[in-house]
């Protein structure tokens, strides 16, 4: 008797264990299904466009079609209340997102010197208090950047803001600024060089074309090639130097290098939050497309470009490649508070009804026996 009795409990242990198991099989499938059910996040893209009236706009754009998306589309505006003082499109330096996803312009100041601030994307107006001017002084505002010699600017993934200016040769410096002083930052500025062992190459600002952070910190900047061509290359940003085996020329062409992009044709480039690189480029008609490339080939990948087009319902007003300044991702923030959709809470607690009707089955069945 003592001896069934040590069975029956053994084999009552195991029957519980196989029932947990089993539940929790249920329930990771009820979690998996959750994880599928909920969308994911489109990718955001803006562009910065001339307006009408000489003024610059920026634009939500769908990425799917290309289209701009209807009631997104804003003049950037110096006036912390209203469209009092719209920002000419001759005097707007290029736009980017923070991490935490505020939209930072570049301006000239009434002196011309490098302003950035922070824009309301829904409204286009500057946020009050969030501004600075860009200057090469450490200590304070004594050498302010002329938009003639400021390269555009860009966030790194912990939140330092960098900015690409020229030197005093002409070269393409790249440093990072403080947002509170416009400052830049102490030993935080380096002069890029196209040669990977040391700095015997500089680039010209002319043959530069902007720069942008990858989502682990790279960065990345565009410049043209001995023909004319648009290279996409890393940089150390401990000493400026091309990392070697760490670039790419762009191409039309799906299947290989037949269709180099000249830089002249050329608007920018990015990364959308999954990573993917995207570019602007003139397309034949002089139209502005939006592709996504290879960054191992530099091809353009098939299926994968857009042309920007005013009308938000089909391809009716096509951006002019005139009329563009440059685009940008805006990263994905998670919604504090957010809740899964309801034919997802419906999966997970079916995964968990079943869980519990199993072990029910399972301890009837001990009980019978």
């Amino acid at each position: 008797m003592h001896n069934q009795e040590n069975s029956t409990g053994v084999e009552g242990r195991a029957a519980r264990v196989r029932g947990w198991r089993s539940g929790l099989r249920l329930v990771a499938c009820a979690a998996a299904a959750l994880a599928i059910a909920a969308p994911a996040a489109a990718a955001t893209v803006f562009g910065f466009t001339r307006d009408t009236s000489g003024a610059t706009r920026v634009s939500e754009y769908d990425l799917s079609t290309g289209n701009l998306v209807f009631g997104a589309s804003r003049l950037l505006d110096q006036n912390l209340s209203g469209d009092a003082a719209p920002i000419p499109f001759g005097q707007f330096g290029g736009g980017t997102f923070d991490p935490a996803g505020g939209y930072w312009a570049a301006l000239a100041g009434q002196a011309g010197e490098t302003i950035v601030g922070q824009f309301d994307t829904d409204t286009g107006n500057l946020v009050p208090g969030q501004a600075f001017r860009l200057d090469q002084n450490l200590s304070g505002n004594a050498a302010p950047i002329p938009l003639s010699d400021y390269g555009g600017g860009a966030f790194a993934p912990d939140g330092g803001y960098w900015a690409a200016l020229a030197g005093q040769a002409g070269e393409t410096i790249i440093g990072r600024f403080d947002t509170g002083t416009g400052n830049l930052v102490p030993g935080a500025a380096v002069r890029l060089d196209q040669n990977g062992a040391g700095s015997s190459a500089p680039i010209p600002l002319g043959d530069f074309a902007g720069f942008a952070f990858d989502a682990t910190g790279n960065l990345w900047a565009a410049l043209r090639g001995q023909a004319g061509e648009t290279l996409i290359s890393q940089f150390d940003t401990t000493t400026g130097n091309l990392v070697l085996g760490k670039a790419f020329r762009l191409d039309q062409n799906f299947s290989g290098g037949a269709a180099p992009i000249p830089l002249s044709d050329f608007g920018g480039f990015g990364f959308d939050p999954d990573g993917g690189f995207w570019a602007a480029l003139r397309g034949q008609a002089g139209e502005t497309i939006l592709g996504q490339f290879d960054m191992q080939t530099g091809n353009l990948l098939p299926g994968a470009s857009r042309r920007l087009d005013y009308n938000p319902s089909g391809d009716g007003a096509p951006v002019p490649f005139a009329d563009f300044a440059g685009f940008a991702f805006a990263p994905s923030v998670a919604t504090p508070g957010a809740v899964p959709e309801p034919g997802a809470w419906a999966l997970m607690i079916l995964g968990f009804g079943l869980a519990g009707a199993t072990l029910r089955s399972r301890t009837g069945r001990r009980a019978a026996a």
